[in-house]
């Protein structure tokens, strides 16, 4: 009876793991559909595990087709060049080598051409418990409108750069022109101002 007894309160003791362990996994999948970031999981073989809501509308990629399809779904690039593909393994191999920080950070721009926007984007590590690198998380922002702001900014100040500098030629002749309309020999002497 003891020997039934115990297998039954392992089996309880199992199934409440089981809910518990069903129920964090809803509450982070409601966490993650529900913030305004996108949310991205790739593995050591470049394979993604999880894309969210966030990352399927800012980079205009569907998750099933970015889970089906990996990188081939995506259309994002850095001003380099350099694809969202090759920025993230790049990222993975940094958080690889650096095995003696735990939490190695990546931040680059990528512009997803899909949607015309450029992301802010942070890869960081997943490490097992002897520190090798299993998965990166990454985070990503649009940052489209700051970009957009910074280019009216340059552009404002190469306007009005310009304009400090062209409007001195006028007014360096202007003075001279009243005294070229008098003839040398008029007669007409300035008198000073008293």
């Amino acid at each position: 009876r003891r020997v039934v007894g115990g297998q039954r309160g392992l089996g309880v003791g199992r199934a409440i793991l089981v809910d518990e362990n069903h129920d964090q996994k809803s509450t982070l999948e409601q966490v993650l559909a529900g913030t305004a970031d996108g949310v991205y999981v790739t593995g050591a073989d470049a394979r993604f595990s999880l894309w969210n809501v966030a990352a399927a509308r800012i980079a205009g990629a569907p998750a099933d087709e970015v889970l089906a399809q990996g990188y081939g779904a995506l259309s994002g690039a850095d001003r380099r060049g350099l694809s969202l593909e090759e920025l993230d393994r790049s990222a993975f191999d940094a958080a690889k080598t650096d095995s003696g920080s735990r939490q190695t950070v990546q931040n680059y721009e990528v512009f997803f051409a899909k949607t015309s926007r450029w992301v802010a984007v942070s890869a960081s590590p997943l490490r097992d418990a002897s520190g090798a690198v299993t998965a990166m998380v990454h985070a990503f922002r649009a940052i489209t409108a700051a970009r957009e702001l910074e280019q009216l900014k340059a552009d404002f100040l190469s306007t009005l750069s310009h304009e400090l500098r062209t409007p001195l030629t006028p007014s360096k002749v202007a003075p001279a022109l009243p005294f070229a309309r008098w003839p040398a020999d008029s007669g007409t002497a300035l008198l000073p101002l008293p």
